[in-house]
């Protein structure tokens, strides 16, 4: 499977931009939910609040820079699924290890832990979702679009059952 190997930067090369892209996102999600007087919480804001902090900010701004850390990496030698696999998933750990060490540091209540943790999957399956179909395109980007918009939708909503919801939902 030669056509098939990783070529450019090592995944965890890419994993180090994922990094500072969470660095980035982490303040700006909370400037912004502040500015606006929104939360993730449906207990502070209400069903509605807390779904347009997640589906208008959260989750197409995480979801975007993972691509964009993916984009200004290796768009070009992006050949194949695996390859837009790798890439994104290594983004995405990036990511994901950068927002819960910043999260864990003012994250409270007994099932904070517990959040943080089942936050992780979400970030490197739905980057999956899109690097996969990265590969797959090749000069349709219409997949990937199409994969993306999925991939963020759900994940706006994994978050919100994991963040936005009590305990009793994050354990169904």
């Amino acid at each position: 499977e030669g056509g098939d190997d990783v070529s450019g930067p090592p995944a965890p090369v890419i994993a180090l931009p994922g990094a500072v892209a969470g660095a980035a996102a982490v303040p700006a999600e909370r400037y912004v939910l502040a500015w606006t007087d929104l939360a993730f919480e449906a207990s502070r804001v209400g069903a509605s609040g807390a779904l347009l902090a997640m589906f208008l900010l959260a989750a197409p701004l995480e979801e975007g820079l993972k691509v964009l850390v993916v984009f200004s990496a290796n768009r070009r030698r992006v050949r194949t699924p695996r390859q837009g696999l790798v890439y994104a998933v290594a983004a995405a750990a990036g990511f994901a290890a950068v927002e819960i060490a910043w999260a864990s540091t003012r994250a409270g209540g007994s099932i904070a832990p517990a959040r943080l943790l089942l936050s992780v999957p979400a970030h490197l399956f739905f980057a999956g979702i899109w690097g996969y179909a990265l590969g797959v395109s090749r000069g349709h980007d219409h997949w990937f679009r199409a994969a993306w918009l999925v991939a963020m939708l759900l994940h706006g909503l994994y978050d919100h059952i994991v963040f936005g919801r009590g305990a009793g939902l994050l354990v169904a």
